[in-house]
This record gives structure tokens, sequence and C-alpha cells, in this order.
């Protein structure tokens, strides 16, 4: 792959300049918008000024909040710099909007000071992660200066939270609604993506400012920039699958006008050469196939257990609303969507992998293998 040989070559370039250490190399930038007299934007700049992140700070009467800190260690000076020209009150909180590692990586920096770091519960299943306070759908904050309400958005990840700011009538996106291309729809679909959309737009009015955890041209979007979000994935989903059921491939659906025509509607598509259909196209089948039901909420009880597997945390499998999901702590949090009654796929953007459950003679389930983190993990079921 062209990303590949990219990677290659810069590693190379790296390797013959030894005196250049990471950090030199590493050009961060930092840019403020205000949206009150007591809320910013912070939008981190990397290695590519096509991508673009948002984070919050609030400045409250006894500190400040801050709305995922994207940073690692290295890079903590250069972020405090840029946080002390908006504010030099100590930080109080910190909220995660989601779990992977790109949000929660600054958690590890907070982690002796006094700081209450405040995350969804599911956060939890996600490797290497640092958080103290969790909560289940949602958590309000009062801080003088602003009320801050999180709640789950079920779009994008199990642990991905919106943040509104009451006082300053902004929420706070992250991967719920990207403005510069289309995020993950998540383990729940499109219905789960539209919902976060939905409880944004139901909670704010015409005044609303609404900000994209990642963007390329503005940084703050409005009303009808997520009007308009729903209305383009609705288009592409079903445009996909009027493509699909005339035989058409991922790549030729990538290549349709149509197709091309919703894509130009974000700025970043023509930034993006590789891996398109895993990213937008796959997680829909995904959805369409947890929709199939081709095992019923009795035929998937014989799945239900503690799984184990010596060194790792327990594996919990169990049904919620007739489909089947598996959690580890510190591991994974995945829906499981059968194929048939040994084959489940458990990641919505790789329609090749599997978790794939082992049965005795009498169709017991003994255990089951899935591959995660480079590794082939083999669990046996709790007897």
């Amino acid at each position: 792959m062209k990303i590949q040989k990219y990677i290659l070559t810069i590693l190379g370039l790296l390797l013959l300049v030894p005196t250049i250490s990471f950090s030199q190399v590493k050009k961060i930038k930092y840019e403020s918008t205000q949206l009150s007299d007591h809320a910013y934007i912070i939008t981190r700049t990397g290695s590519s000024a096509t991508r673009r992140s948002n984070m919050g700070v609030i400045i409250g009467e006894k500190g400040l909040v801050l709305i995922n800190p994207l940073f690692k260690g290295d890079e903590a000076p250069q972020f405090m710099k840029a946080l002390q020209k908006i504010s030099k009150m100590p930080i109080k909180y910190v909220i995660n909007s989601n779990w992977d590692n790109y949000n929660t990586a600054a958690n590890w920096y907070f982690k002796d000071k006094d700081v209450v770091i405040i995350s969804h519960e599911n956060v939890v299943y996600h490797r290497n992660i640092y958080t103290q306070f969790l909560f289940k759908d949602t958590f309000s904050l009062d801080i003088g200066t602003e009320s801050i309400i999180a709640y789950r958005s079920m779009g994008h990840s199990f642990g991905h939270i919106n943040i509104h700011l009451k006082n300053a009538n902004t929420t706070f996106m992250a991967d719920s609604y990207r403005s510069q291309w289309m995020t993950i729809e998540g383990p729940f679909g499109l219905e789960g993506h539209f919902n976060g959309i939905n409880m944004a737009l139901e909670m704010g009015n015409q005044h609303t400012k609404y900000i994209p955890g990642n963007t390329t041209g503005k940084i703050i979007s409005n009303r009808e920039d997520l009007i308009h979000e729903k209305e383009w994935r609705s288009s592409f989903s079903n445009r996909v699958f009027a493509l699909k059921k005339q035989g058409k491939s991922n790549k030729e659906i990538l290549r349709d006008a149509t197709i091309v025509g919703i894509f130009k509607q974000y700025d970043l598509y023509q930034h993006i050469t590789d891996e398109i259909a895993d990213w937008v196209i796959n997680p829909l089948f995904y959805d369409e196939k947890a929709k199939e039901a081709i095992l019923s909420p009795s035929q998937l009880e014989k799945y239900v257990g503690t799984y184990r597997l010596k060194d790792k945390s327990d594996v919990e499998i169990f049904i919620e609303n007739g489909q089947l999901f598996s959690k580890s702590i510190g591991q994974f949090y995945l829906k499981l969507v059968p194929t048939s009654d040994t084959h489940f796929l458990p990641y919505m953007q790789r329609s090749n992998m599997y978790q794939i459950f082992e049965l005795d003679a009498k169709n017991k389930v003994l255990g089951f293998t899935l591959a995660h983190g480079g590794a082939t993990l083999k669990y046996t079921k709790n007897k």
C-alpha cells in the first residue's frame, strides 16, 4: 500500500538523522477560539494542516475544565503553554469524549495531579486507559460560570459522549460529528449516529455552536451543518445499498458519480486515497447483517457466559436487546454479528475477520478464538 511505503520512507530518513529527537521533529500548532467570556476551543494541528482536532477549555470559578486534551506526555509542555495564554488557573477536571487512545492519552499526565478525570463507564474496556469518575448515561457539573451536561451519544463507539455547555450554548461533538469527513457510524449503525446528532439538535437552538472533533476548514459548525450531515449520510447509505444490489464491488461503488458527489461535500475527501471502503462502506453492511437476526435470542443463549484466557482479563458475553455483545476490561467491547452459529463479525470495518466459537458434538459452546491487538486469542468458556 502507498501509506506503508510512505511510512517506511519516513522511518528510513529518521534513522539517517539520529541527532534529531522526536520532540524536535514534531511540530505542533495550537490555535485558540473564544466561544464566550469563559469558554474556548483549542485547535491542534499536527503533521498535516488538513486534519485538525478540537479541544475545549472552560474557565470555572475555582479552576479549569478540559474537554479532550489531545496530547501525550512529550507534548504536554507545548499544550500547557498554549493553555496558559487562555488562563493560568489550575486544571480541576478533564472530560473524555471518547475511549480511543488519542482522546485519553493525556489522562496519564494528570494521574498524579489534583485533577478529576471523567469518562463514560465503557472506557474501561479499551486498552491502556486511566480514568477516575465513570458515568452511565448522563452526567452534570456546575462550575459556577457554566453548567455542563455530558451524555452518551450512541454513535461512533461504546464509550462516546457529547458535552453541552448550557451558558455558552455550545456542544462539543467529538467523534459523533466530524465536519470534514464521514465519522465512523459506530456499533449501533446510522441510527446510533443520528441519535447523537438529534440529541445535540434537541438540546440546542438556532444559535447553538457545535464543535466537531476533527476539522479541516471552519472550526465551529452550526445547526444546518448537522442537518446536512444527516442528509448526506442517508443519501450515501441508500446509494451504496442500491449499487450493491446491482452487484457492484466496493471499488466500483467508490467510483460512482453520485457517491463521489456526496464525498466532495466534505473538505477532507481530496486528501483521502486509501481504505475508504473500510471506513464508510463496510460498517453499513455490518449494521445490515446485525438487523437480519439469523439467530434468535433463545439461540444466542448458549453463547452467554464468562470466558477465560491465562494472563488476560475475563470476557463476558451477554445479550442486550436481542443482540450478542462481548466485553473484557482493558481489551475490548464488541457487538457480535452472526453469519452462522460459529462465525460472528466483531469488527464493523473488517468484513473478513471473525470471532469463531468452538462447539462440541452436542452443540455446546466450548470457547472462542478472536484476532485482536495483533494476536490470536483463544478463550475457554467457564463451566
